[in-house]
C-alpha cells in the first residue's frame, strides 16, 4: 500500500528521470480522486493528458481507487499508435482513505514486435513442415516405383543372359552342322553319281548353317549391347535408390529441426507475452 502525500511528492521529483533510471519508456500520471494532478509522457508515445482534467468513466485509475485494487490492462497498438502496458495503483493518506492513484505505462512494442516474428516463424515452420511431408510422401512413393523399376531391369539382365546361354547352345549346334555339312559332302563326292542328290541336300545345310551362325553373331551383338545399357540402368537405378534413401533421411532430420524451431518459437511468445 502505497501511502502518504510525501511520497507523491518524491515521485514528482524523480519522475523526470526514472525512465533513464529504469531503461524503460513510459508514461507516468499521478491523480486525485477526480482529476490528472500531473503527466509525464513517454518518448515514444503520448496519451495527450491534459493537467486538470478529469479522469475518464472507466479508467483503470477510477477502478483502482474504487476497488481498492491494482490494475492492469494492456493496451493495443490501435489506440495511441504504440502497444503498452498499464497499470493503476491507487495511494492513500495516513488514515487508510484514497488519496488518489498513480498510473504507469510501459511500452510494449519490443515485445509485440517479438510475439509478431515468433507468429510468423511458427507459420513458416508450419508451412515448412507441410511442404516437406508432401515431399518425403511422393519420396516415398517414388522410390517404391524406382525399386519395382529396379526388380524389372534386374529381370530384364537375367533375361538377356540366358538368351546368350541359348545362343551359345545354338552356335555350337551351327558349329557341328556346319562339320556334318562338310563330312556329308565329302561321302557325296565319295559316291559318285549316285551320291549327287545327298551332295546337294548336303550343300543347302552348310549354307543355313552359315546362316544360322551368321544370324546368331549378330543377335548376341545385339544382346551385349542390351545387356550394357541395361548394366548401365542397373547402376542408374542403385544410384537413383540410394539417393531417394539420403534424400528421405535429410528430410527426417530437416523436419526434426524444424520441430525443435516451432517449439523455440512458442516458448519465445509465451515469454515475450509474460513480459
Amino acid at each position: 500500500m502505497i501511502k502518504g502525500q510525501e511520497f507523491i511528492d518524491a515521485l514528482k521529483i524523480v519522475a523526470p528521470g526514472l525512465k533513464e533510471i529504469l531503461g524503460k519508456d513510459f508514461v507516468l500520471v499521478i491523480t486525485d480522486q477526480e482529476q490528472f494532478l500531473d503527466y509525464y509522457p513517454a518518448d515514444t508515445f503520448d496519451l495527450k493528458i491534459q493537467r486538470g482534467n478529469q479522469i475518464p468513466p472507466g479508467d483503470p485509475l477510477r477502478l483502482a481507487m474504487a476497488q481498492g485494487c491494482v490494475q492492469s490492462n494492456n493496451i493495443s497498438k490501435e489506440v495511441f499508435g504504440v502497444p503498452f502496458k498499464a497499470r493503476a495503483v491507487p495511494f492513500y493518506d495516513d488514515n487508510g482513505s484514497v488519496m488518489g492513484g498513480i498510473g504507469v505505462g510501459v511500452s510494449m512494442e519490443t515485445e509485440v514486435t517479438v510475439m509478431e516474428l515468433s507468429h510468423h516463424l511458427q507459420n513458416s515452420m508450419q508451412d515448412s513442415a507441410k511442404a516437406l511431408e508432401h515431399i518425403a510422401s511422393t519420396s516415398e512413393m517414388i522410390n517404391d516405383i524406382e525399386q519395382v523399376l529396379h526388380q524389372h531391369v534386374t529381370a530384364i539382365s537375367s533375361a538377356a543372359k540366358q538368351i546368350k546361354s541359348v545362343l551359345g547352345f545354338v552356335q555350337k549346334m551351327a558349329a557341328q552342322t556346319q562339320m556334318l555339312s562338310i563330312n556329308a559332302s565329302i561321302e557325296s563326292a565319295r559316291s559318285g553319281e549316285s551320291g549327287r542328290g545327298f551332295g546337294i541336300v548336303a550343300q543347302e545345310i552348310g549354307k543355313l548353317s552359315l546362316d544360322s551362325k551368321t544370324t546368331t553373331e549378330q543377335i548376341k551383338t545385339l544382346t551385349d549391347q542390351i545387356e550394357e545399357k541395361i548394366n548401365a540402368a542397373i547402376h542408374g537405378s542403385e544410384n537413383v535408390l540410394k539417393a531417394n534413401h539420403d534424400q528421405s533421411v535429410g528430410i527426417q532430420k530437416i523436419t526434426a529441426t524444424i520441430e525443435e524451431l516451432t517449439a523455440i518459437s512458442e516458448q519465445l511468445a509465451q515469454i515475450a507475452q509474460d513480459l
